[in-house]
Parts: structure tokens; C-alpha cells; sequence
């Protein structure tokens, strides 16, 4: 039984969604972070908790420390390998670039 495969990095955590088999393909979510955050994890339901949400399998989440009132911002996308003709490593890879776009976003001085 696939579980799917989850990748959690400096700037973002990508999950693919496990559809390989029944000729769905793959699909990749993720999550890209201008701004560190403190923790990544997987948070996974129970055998019990699974069944009641149709075999879902938990949550991925990234722990912050966001004050109310304040504005915090993050980019989520994702991506079906039939649709882009891509594989996980390669969506990794785009996500890679953006992650260092948003760490090192172009500086233009005008004089």
C-alpha cells in the first residue's frame, strides 16, 4: 500500500499524492515558506481516523511563529505529472528554484 512520498526542505515540504496504479497519476501538492519556519512534520491519523476520512492519510505542517494581527505569507501549488510531463524529482526541482528566488529575490537599482 503507497503511502506517498513527502519531502520537507529548507523553504518547502511537497507531498505526491499516492494515485500511481490506477491510472489517475501522480499528483503534487506543496508548500513554499518566504520565511523560515520552525518545524515541518507529518501529522498522521489513526487506522480509525483513516477509515472515517475515506483513507486519508494525515496532514503535512509547518509550525510558525505568527502573531495575530500580523501578515504572513506562503505560496502553495501543485502539479499532475500527466498534465506537465514531469516526475516528483523534477516538481522537487521547480521547487528548488523558487525556494532560492524567494531567499534571494532580484534586487534592480535605478540611478
Amino acid at each position: 500500500d503507497d503511502a506517498g512520498e513527502v519531502v520537507m526542505k529548507d523553504g518547502y515540504m511537497a507531498y505526491a499524492d499516492p494515485t500511481t496504479g490506477k491510472g489517475n497519476g501522480r499528483l503534487f501538492v506543496s508548500a513554499l515558506f518566504p520565511d523560515p519556519v520552525q518545524k515541518m512534520e507529518t501529522a498522521l491519523f489513526s487506522p480509525d481516523e483513516q477509515k472515517q476520512r475515506a483513507g486519508a492519510r494525515g496532514h503535512l505542517l509547518a509550525r510558525t511563529t505568527y502573531r495575530p494581527g500580523t501578515q504572513y505569507v506562503y505560496y502553495w501549488g501543485f502539479a499532475w505529472d500527466k498534465a506537465i510531463g514531469t516526475n516528483f524529482d523534477a516538481w522537487q526541482g521547480r521547487l528548488e528554484q523558487e525556494a532560492g528566488k524567494l531567499k534571494h529575490p532580484l534586487a534592480v537599482a535605478v540611478e
